[in-house]
């Protein structure tokens, strides 16, 4: 009795810390009457509807920076101990609620988990048995334990970060540019993180390797947005076009343009981004967290946590963050899937035994089937509806954990048309960090294109010099596709589409390219 006491003069302490000017009238240590007396006139039940609404829009991820934070601030929402519960956004915070509250981040009498029906691309999924509510009729009791689902913690979303450790650090990315379709979701996130946006990156180089006409007009509507910002966006050719001299020793050689970009990235006190074309997600702070690491001088290299990665899908197989889907729609006739129909959640973790992702720089999962990849999509746009990302959080992963020679395979070389037995990590290098320095040694007679750099620097260059490779697990991005996932990926899911409407709908829409 007395801890509960105390537990309530702890809540009763707290309703004074966040300026609510209600007094707690009664002693009975009921929490429900102390939410009702701070909703003023609007008493509990009726402020619930307006904050499940609240959070089915999942402004509870944004952080305080943004506008639409101050104008809810003054809601009658804020005034709710339930909703303060979910939506403080520094960590401490939080855990002060829940604290005064008697509760996990991830379980509350209130159904919160309930989706709306007009929630955007729902995946369909068979029904979730409902949690047992084993709270007593005092909020202020203790909560039993065991009752949050490891495979479904509850994020605590984005926490505003000024970046003030890198107000200092010249930021650079380098979009390896190709495809206007995969670009029109990823440049949004490259906008919002630009220092104009009170971002990290300083300039963003748009090195065209192949691009087609909409990638082309994205560039220019991005080189016409930044005019007078100047150096923040630059435009270098190393089209196959603009390098056309066979003669093997001449510079402007096509072999040659794949070395020449990576040797043109050597500003002293700079850390350059290497972005694929076709990253179609990228979270808030994961550039700030890669570039982090970097300066922490453990690894060599720095790469994202990526979703649909040679390696780290494996990894994300082995920490549950894969749900279980199927196919949805068949068509009667051809029984194929039916390109507009989102596939069917069918368990809450993937443990298919089609569905198996080697931890193998060339897996089968990976490079030669498609539905591997729309699996791993679905449980990442399914998590992202409901604020579960986090559960692709590795933490930190070190790519050359077991050796240099971990894994050996073929590599063929479509730029020189060679082919040679290698051995390495060869991690997927769709979004990493690095330095000029880092780039010392390297053999470029071995790169010749897109892909030889990734053989490189994975293997030979990291055995050479004994430096490591890393990933992060904070800095979350989304690869869309590898080649021979490509084809299927676009004829038979909607995925791409998917992308675009995040990038158009989510937390990077006000930058959004029409």
């Amino acid at each position: 009795m007395l801890l509960k006491k105390l537990r309530c003069m702890f809540l009763a302490i707290a309703v004074v810390q966040v300026g609510v000017h209600f007094q707690r009238m009664d002693s009975s240590g009921d929490i429900s009457n102390a939410c009702e007396l701070l909703a003023g006139e609007h008493r509990l039940e009726a402020l619930r509807p307006e904050c499940k609404a609240f959070l089915h829009k999942q402004i509870h991820r944004l952080d305080a920076s943004q506008p639409g934070f101050k104008r809810w601030q003054q809601s009658v929402c804020v005034g709710s101990f339930v909703c303060n519960a979910f939506t403080s956004w520094r960590r401490e915070e939080v855990l002060h609620w829940h604290r005064a509250l008697g509760l996990s981040p991830a379980f509350d009498s209130t159904d919160w988990d309930v989706q709306p029906a007009e929630e955007r691309d729902s995946s369909p999924s068979r029904p979730v048995a409902s949690v047992p509510d084993n709270t007593s009729s005092s909020r202020c009791s203790a909560e039993p334990l065991g009752s949050e689902d490891p495979l479904a913690r509850r994020c605590l979303g984005d926490a505003a970060d000024a970046y003030d450790d890198l107000a200092d650090v010249r930021v650079v990315a380098v979009v390896f540019t190709g495809r206007g379709s995969r670009m029109r979701a990823l440049l949004p996130y490259l906008r919002r993180d630009l220092r104009a946006h009170q971002g990290i990156l300083d300039r963003i180089i748009f090195a065209l390797i192949r691009p087609d006409s909409l990638a082309l007009t994205l560039v220019e509507q991005m080189q016409s947005l930044y005019a007078h910002i100047p150096s923040c966006i630059e435009i270098r050719d190393y089209t196959e076009a603009s390098w056309s001299d066979f003669r093997q020793d001449s510079p402007a050689n096509s072999h040659h343009r794949i070395p020449m970009l990576y040797k043109s990235l050597n500003e002293t006190n700079t850390v350059y981004v290497k972005v694929d074309d076709d990253i179609v997600f990228l979270a808030r702070h994961a550039i700030a967290e890669l570039v982090r690491e970097k300066l922490r001088r453990r690894c060599m290299f720095v790469s994202a946590n990526v979703v649909n990665h040679a390696i780290l899908s494996a990894v994300h197989q082995e920490d549950g963050a894969h749900r279980g889907f199927e196919p949805g729609h068949l068509d009667a006739d051809t029984g194929k899937q039916s390109s507009s129909s989102a596939w069917i959640r069918v368990a809450d973790v993937n443990m298919d035994a089609s569905y198996v992702f080697e931890r193998h720089p060339m897996g089968s999962c990976v490079f030669k089937r498609w539905d591997c990849a729309a699996l791993v999509h679905e449980s990442f746009l399914d998590r992202e509806r409901d604020g579960t990302l986090c559960a692709f959080d590795f933490g930190w992963f070190d790519f050359h954990r077991a050796g240099f020679r971990e894994h050996q395979y073929v590599h063929f070389s479509p730029w020189s048309g060679q082919t040679w037995h290698a051995s390495g990590a060869r991690w997927s290098i769709n979004l990493f960090a690095l330095e000029a320095s880092d780039l010392l040694g390297v053999d470029w007679s071995r790169v010749h294109g897109p892909g030889d750099d990734e053989e490189e620097f994975g293997g030979n260059h990291a055995e050479r010099t004994g430096g490591h490779a890393c990933a992060v697990g904070r800095s979350l991005a989304v690869h869309f596709s590898y080649a021979p996932q490509q084809e299927r990926l676009l004829s038979q899911t909607d995925l791409l589409h998917r992308y675009v409407e995040l990038a158009r709908t989510g937390s990077a829409a006000e930058f959004f390219l029409s």
